[in-house]
């Protein structure tokens, strides 16, 4: 089983992830052991939505266009081993076009902001619950971030196929 669809729009990536370690009484910090016995501190780990709002948005677009294409596939969540590819098509900034289209000394790939992982991290979250119960089952990933072509529409192409 394959499905495809293109979903348009300016990629935004999910938040970053910070881990740190909650400190309780009888645990001083940087210790593996206090004096009175093992440590009691707790793993904890957030995600910080730096784009807040349009993170939301962009997760709602992917939503939409999922569902819908799950809908005309007739086909319920995929179940097993997933090979998945995203493509990531950026807008072109317009100081790399002139007169006659993209400029010869313009850079063939995006290489600053927004990081690759990161878009495809909210990416799969959105994906999650509508494509797939859970993303652990993407066992082959393709990734890649592009410039879209300038008479063409940013967004994300997306490729799910079952390996069982």
């Amino acid at each position: 089983m394959t499905i495809n669809f293109f979903v348009p729009g300016i990629p935004v990536p999910g938040g970053s992830k910070r881990a740190f370690l909650i400190h309780q009484k009888g645990c001083p910090a940087g210790r593996r052991k206090s004096a009175k016995g093992p440590c009691v501190c707790h793993p904890f780990t957030t995600v910080s939505h730096a784009a807040g709002q349009r993170n939301k948005n962009w997760r709602a677009e992917i939503i939409k266009f999922a569902f819908e294409e799950m809908k005309i596939s007739n086909i319920g969540q995929f179940n097993g081993p997933l090979r998945v590819s995203l493509k990531f098509r950026m807008p072109r900034p317009k100081h790399h076009c002139g007169k006659h289209g993209v400029l010869p000394s313009a850079p063939a790939y995006p290489e600053g902001k927004p990081d690759l992982l990161k878009l495809a991290r909210a990416t799969e979250d959105a994906l999650t619950g509508i494509c797939w119960r859970d993303d652990n089952a993407n066992v082959k990933l393709i990734l890649t971030k592009e410039y879209a072509p300038i008479s063409e529409t940013p967004g994300v192409v997306i490729w799910i196929e079952s390996l069982q």
